[in-house]
């Protein structure tokens, strides 16, 4: 697609919630290093999007996708105190798309910024569930209107996602809310 991308890791480590934690690759590669995954901290490039080069332009280039926070979960709650400025770069950075995925999903509706009303254009969220007791825990959150996309790439047993089953690793589904 040639499409242009960005990675922006505000924070950096997580805390194992759930049977789809098991092989998480920040442990994996974090270990390697002799480096704590569990401590979670903010990151030089907290503030990368609004990052400018020697000639004034900013250093993600207008139209990026910017895969965001993937070396933690956006939603962690170690993150709370931070997060508040995260969603203004966001807003102040309406010329980039960011896309983070959560197993927090549950945690949103208080994540959100004061001005989130039906969401912010350039924000894609996207929740894993890797099996129907996590589904069944993260699709009942109450929440924002949002249009729920969702694609399941590896699943450990069949589950119904929002009512529809699942039941094969590339099933792949969207429902409008």
């Amino acid at each position: 697609m040639g499409e242009k991308a960005s990675m922006w890791n505000l924070w950096h480590g997580c805390h194992k919630l759930s049977e789809g934690c098991r092989h998480c690759y920040v442990y994996r590669t974090d270990g390697k290093y002799g480096k704590d995954s569990s401590v979670v901290t903010k990151t030089e490039k907290f503030d990368l999007p609004l990052q400018c080069k020697k000639n004034g332009t900013y250093k993600i280039p207008s139209g990026n996708l910017v895969y965001t926070c993937f070396t933690s979960d956006f939603l962690i709650e170690d993150a709370d105190e931070w997060r508040a400025e995260a969603w203004e770069m966001m807003r102040i950075r309406q010329d980039l798309r960011f896309l983070f995925i959560t197993k927090r999903i549950d945690r949103l509706q208080q994540c959100l910024p004061p001005d989130w009303g039906d969401g912010y254009d350039n924000v894609t969220i996207c929740c894993t569930m890797e099996n129907q007791e996590t589904e069944m825990r993260r699709s009942a959150m109450a929440g924002p209107p949002f249009v729920v996309k969702s694609s399941v790439k590896v699943a450990s047993s069949p589950f119904s996602v929002w009512g529809s089953a699942v039941s094969t690793p590339s099933a792949s589904s969207s429902i409008s809310a």
